[in-house]
């Protein structure tokens, strides 16, 4: 009995001495990781924005909406209007929405991005015709772009707004 329990004492001090090390091996790994500083980012770029997912207005208030929830336009507008204060953004490319836009949103997204071109930056619009016709919020949003790109062999034809 006695050595039954002399190698249980051992087997359980021994599990907590490897549990200790690889713990604290564990955060040094981490700590070193986390001096060694952020990516490094170019001094020129051009930012991405798709605009075929549907927006809402303001981020949600659950935190567990993050996980899958689709972007605020005030999260949008915050983040063109620091892309217009920083000197490493170049310009924005734009994927434009075909339908499901907000007319008071994409008036707010044309006039952010026309502040942002009033900095001195561009803005260049995709549109992906697939035989869908064009909401008129939608062109809209992106009617101030330096260009706008369309497919040779797609029909522009926006409905809606007048």
């Amino acid at each position: 009995m006695k050595q039954f329990l002399i190698t249980v004492a051992g087997v359980v001090v021994g599990g907590i001495v490897v549990f200790l090390i690889l713990f604290f091996g564990l955060f040094a790994v981490i700590g070193a990781a986390a001096s060694a500083g952020g990516p490094v980012q170019p001094s020129h770029m051009v930012l991405a924005l798709d605009l075929r997912e549907e927006m809402t207005d303001q981020r949600p208030t659950n935190p567990f909406a993050a996980l899958g929830a689709a972007p605020s336009l005030l999260d949008t507008l915050a983040r063109i209007d620091a892309a217009r204060t920083d000197p490493r953004v170049d310009g924005i490319f734009i994927r434009a929405a075909m339908e499901g836009m907000a007319p008071a949103q994409a008036e707010e997204l044309r006039a952010s991005l026309a502040e942002f071109r009033a900095a001195g930056k561009f803005v260049v619009a995709h549109l992906q015709a697939d035989g869908a016709r064009m909401s008129m919020p939608g062109y809209m949003a992106v009617a101030d772009a330096d260009d706008i790109w369309v497919q040779e062999t797609s029909e522009f034809l926006p409905m809606g707004l007048s």
